[in-house]
């Protein structure tokens, strides 16, 4: 069974990202994050199955993710696969090659089901993985 959404992210982001994927898990998506990483997993070979089954890769750009050369692959592998949905949890630009997809304002978002930015993220994800 393949998972709904993949979250790439940066690690500094961490406590945002748990809120946001118990959002949409609350919206009836299953999601991956490496928070559901077990001990002693080979987290490299793990991430790239999970990323690469997922119907929908959900990028998380803010200060942090922007410099981060795992979140730029993982959202590169999300974009060449057509699945991407970018988001900006801080007012952000981001990285050259990903200018070109919207990206969802998301800064102000403190988890509210019932936000505008949470409902346009629903629909966006809901639009690509057919649920």
């Amino acid at each position: 069974m393949s998972t709904d959404v993949f979250i790439s992210y940066a690690r500094e982001d961490r406590a945002r990202i748990e809120k946001l994927s118990e959002a949409l898990e609350a919206e009836g998506f299953s999601v991956w994050w490496d928070k559901n990483l077990a001990a002693g997993a080979q987290f490299s070979k793990i991430t790239e199955a999970e990323l690469k089954g997922a119907k929908a890769v959900l990028v998380a750009w803010s200060r942090a993710s922007v410099e981060s050369m795992w979140v730029a692959d993982e959202a590169s592998v999300g974009r060449d696969m057509r699945r991407l949905v970018p988001v900006a949890i801080d007012r952000v630009e981001p990285p050259i090659g990903f200018r070109q997809i919207q990206t969802q304002p998301f800064d102000a978002w403190k988890g509210e089901a019932g936000a505008p930015e949470f409902r346009a993220l629903a629909a966006a994800l809901r639009a690509i993985v057919g649920a």
